[in-house]
């Protein structure tokens, strides 16, 4: 029943918080579970999250005429925006709005395979952004994005499928499928 999966996540969620994500990488790996992500890494180094992957790949120009604000709106309290932007440095799809929106939403932060811009109102607001970097150029003239994908993220032993549970720290970002 619906009830019994979410108190499950939930207390799923409360565990992976209790852990930092290199625990959580050794006891993945004793497993034989691949689910590490590489090269991402938080604006500020106390930031930390845990939370259901609500998920967004970015596409070419004009394949589906949306961006990552038209989900926002959908992301439940509590999730993680994960981003798939194919790791690109040269433009950004997460800034200061989609910051505050989350933020105001109650989102419990967001994950970037690519890089972000307006840092600093992440940092004023305390929420959770990790990227690979950050820059000004955004992304709008050039991607798309679609919802509930499953990809591998470039230089990472990780596949994050809709819906997984991602844990986020300093050291490293640990996803897993339910």
């Amino acid at each position: 029943d619906h009830d019994d999966a979410a108190s499950s996540a939930a207390g799923l969620a409360a565990r992976l918080r209790a852990l930092d994500t290199s625990a959580l990488s050794d006891a993945l790996d004793r497993l034989g579970i691949e689910g590490q992500a590489v090269g991402l890494l938080p604006l500020d180094r106390s930031f930390r999250l845990v939370g259901r992957a609500f998920t967004v790949r970015m596409l070419p120009r004009g394949l589906s005429g949306k961006s990552v604000g038209d989900y926002i709106d959908d992301v439940a309290a509590g999730e993680v925006v994960v981003i798939d932007n194919g790791g690109r440095l040269d433009a950004t799809v997460w800034g200061d709005i989609l910051t505050t929106v989350a933020h105001r939403d109650q989102i419990a932060g967001t994950v970037i395979d690519g890089v972000c811009r307006d840092v600093g109102r992440s940092i004023e607001l305390g929420y959770p952004i990790f990227s690979r970097s950050n820059t000004m150029r955004p992304a709008s003239r050039t991607s798309d994005c679609e919802r509930e994908w499953t990809s591998n993220i470039p230089n990472s032993r990780s596949t994050i499928c809709a819906p997984g549970l991602a844990s986020v720290d300093l050291t490293a970002i640990s996803t897993r499928r339910n």
